[in-house]
């Protein structure tokens, strides 16, 4: 059976060529092609040699895309439509011509594919993104600080973050407002937007990878879940099903659409003039590699692009195709710059390293380029510029090679830059730790009156639990006016500056004390005693609490506060306090305590307030420290 499987005419089973006879073509596959287009023609000759063979059409020498025995890969030239007389070279000796009509192009139909297949490609990220910010979002949200307390968390979490959403930018929105808020520290949210990318890149080029043949059956098995999805999780999870099959159609769309394009030499053939050995080679390919992923908002699709005209085409070699991909870490750091530019300074200086780092991993990467592909080849023990006829795909080898090669690319770039993020840190932070320093301390001291006011109601609310008559008055004054001095200077600031947002949190303190003001009144009108067990947990809370205060207000005058990590070990004490408080109450109810149990219920709803004061303490205490973590 030949290499095409085509049925040949029986009469070439007889055909008699006498030694140093012209050879003679005897079929060719297919029977009419477009200019540019490729032909598999089979011939006869008594020559075993074919090291020197070609094809020659209208007169014009063409180099053969491969040779097996008695077939030949011609690639035809852009001559004019019509017919055009074929003929095989061998040893010098010309086959008689062969009639071969020249075919018209069908742009429309490449145009429909090309068109078709990218927008389902778009469609299926867009709706694999919002299906996991449905079903997992939320959750994101609120865990970000914890998910990322350390370097390697950060990267492991940015890692995941980027490849189920298949974009840097989403990580960008999460970490650059948790990082204004102090709850991300500048190191971990620089790593989680640099981890992201690496993340988006390993699933976008494992994804477009797998059998597009299934992918009508993905999306009908999608459409099923939907139907039969009774809850928003079921739901979330039938989007990413079907968003995988759109992705995958989109891909076999696009594969089919350039696969016409391949038979224009004079649509891609610049492609072939991009010299990735050069400076300006690399600089053009890596702008359009960035500039096609910042359109698209992730790798995902430029890697589809890539793959779909290296595979059906033979413009891209790797390793242009690679220089392509390079940009697209460019296009990660714009993403962040653009998220990052509304949200404040920190985020700004955040965006800025990201640059920094994004353009050192592309000379990281440029310098794999000139090895890398080799490499991949060797350790996946086959050839990316293998064709094969029988199937759809020019170069069917090629998508593993470029999806390993990316990869490894990328992140060995990135690792290669991780060292670097600490000592980058430190040289963008302290600038901006001096210049917020200057801004807070004078702005803000007359409001640190409000936070001696809210100590001084702390402490009389410890007074009308010990039993003084007096301290219900005293109480409400201070509470009353702290209130009316941060409405005072709430009234005067200007929106969206500093002032606002520590006054917003001060609030948030002083809304949080009037609740335990009630819960401390009701507790001393029914004979709550501060003492045992239950007191000692309650004096504990007390005095982290007026800890808390007295750091809120030096802070604000523009003294040495304390470190992040300072206010996150008395958040977690005072957590942890509270807890055991729970803990000890329930012991003593099912040792069966009755005369005490309610006493200590009502200690415990107390406590359950000041974690809550605890706790927007916290929230205004990172908003006052300086960027020095």
């Amino acid at each position: 059976m030949s290499w095409i499987e085509a049925e040949q005419p029986d009469a070439a089973a007889d055909v008699r060529i006498p030694l140093g006879r012209k050879p003679r073509i005897v079929d060719v596959q297919p029977s009419s092609a477009p200019p540019g287009g490729t032909i598999v023609v089979h011939f006869v000759s008594e020559v075993e040699s074919r090291e020197d063979v070609f094809g020659v059409v209208d007169g014009v020498k063409v180099t053969p895309l491969d040779v097996r025995g008695d077939e030949v890969v011609l690639r035809l030239p852009d001559v004019a439509h019509g017919t055009a007389d074929l003929r095989i070279s061998l040893d010098g000796r010309k086959s008689p011509p062969r009639p071969l009509p020249i075919e018209a192009p069908n742009y429309l139909k490449t145009l429909r594919n090309v068109v078709g297949g990218l927008a389902l490609v778009l469609l299926g990220l867009l709706t694999l993104t919002r299906a996991f910010r449905h079903r997992a979002g939320a959750t994101l949200r609120r865990r970000v600080g914890g998910l990322t307390r350390s370097i390697r968390r950060s990267a492991s979490f940015g890692a995941a973050l980027g490849g189920v959403t298949q974009t840097s930018t989403l990580a960008a929105a999460l970490a650059l407002p948790s990082a204004e808020r102090r709850l991300l520290s500048f190191s971990s949210a620089v790593v989680l937007v640099l981890a992201a990318h690496v993340g988006a890149v390993v699933v976008g080029s494992v994804l477009p990878l797998a059998a597009s043949r299934e992918a009508p059956l993905v999306i009908a098995v999608g459409v099923i879940l939907r139907l039969t999805a009774t809850e928003q999780r079921g739901r979330s999870t039938a989007k990413i099903v079907t968003g995988v099959g759109l992705l995958l159609y989109g891909a076999h769309m696009l594969r089919s659409g350039f696969a016409p394009l391949a038979e224009q030499p004079s649509v891609l053939l610049e492609l072939r003039h991009l010299d990735v050995g050069s400076f300006t080679g690399l600089l053009l390919a890596a702008a359009f590699g960035a500039f096609a992923a910042f359109v698209t908002q992730g790798p995902g699709v430029v890697f589809v692009l890539v793959l779909s005209v290296s595979q059906a085409t033979s413009f891209l070699s790797i390793d242009q195709a690679l220089a392509i991909l390079v940009g697209t870490s460019l296009a990660s750091a714009l993403s962040t710059t653009l998220v990052s530019w509304p949200l404040g300074r920190t985020s700004r200086q955040i965006a800025l390293a990201h640059a920094i780092l994004a353009a050192v991993t592309v000379v990281v990467m440029w310098l794999m380029l000139p090895w890398l592909p080799e490499l991949v080849a060797t350790l996946l023990n086959s050839n990316p510029d293998k064709l094969d006829r029988g199937k759809k795909l020019l170069h069917p080898n090629v998508g593993i090679h470029l999806a390993v090669g990316f990869i490894v690319m990328q992140s060995v770039a990135t690792l290669a830059v991780l060292p670097v993020v600490t000592r980058l840190s430190r040289l963008l932070r302290p600038a901006y730790a001096r210049s917020a320093t200057k801004e807070i301390g004078p702005s803000l001291q007359p409001i640190s009156v409000v936070l001696i006011e809210q100590k001084r109601a702390l402490e009389q609310m410890q007074a009308v639990l010990g039993g003084d008559p007096d301290a219900p008055a005293e109480l409400e004054r201070h509470l009353e006016r702290a209130r009316d001095l941060a409405d005072a200077h709430l009234a005067k600031a200007s929106a969206g500056s500093t002032d606002t947002d520590t006054l917003v949190s001060i609030l948030s303190v002083a809304q949080s004390m009037e609740q335990v003001r009630y819960t401390v009144e009701r507790a001393a009108r029914r004979g709550v005693r501060l003492e045992g067990e239950g007191g000692r947990f309650i004096a504990e809370l007390y005095g982290l609490l007026l800890a808390g205060l007295d750091d809120a207000t030096t802070l604000i005058g523009g003294g040495g506060g304390p470190e992040i990590d300072d206010l996150r070990a008395r958040e977690i004490q005072i957590n942890a306090t509270e807890a055991a408080l729970r803990e000890y109450l329930r012991a003593q109810i099912e040792a069966g305590d009755d005369a005490n149990s309610a006493n200590l219920l009502r200690l415990a709803e107390l406590a359950n307030g000041y974690e809550t004061v605890g706790n927007q303490l916290y929230r205004l205490g990172l908003g006052l420290v300086p960027e020095d973590f």
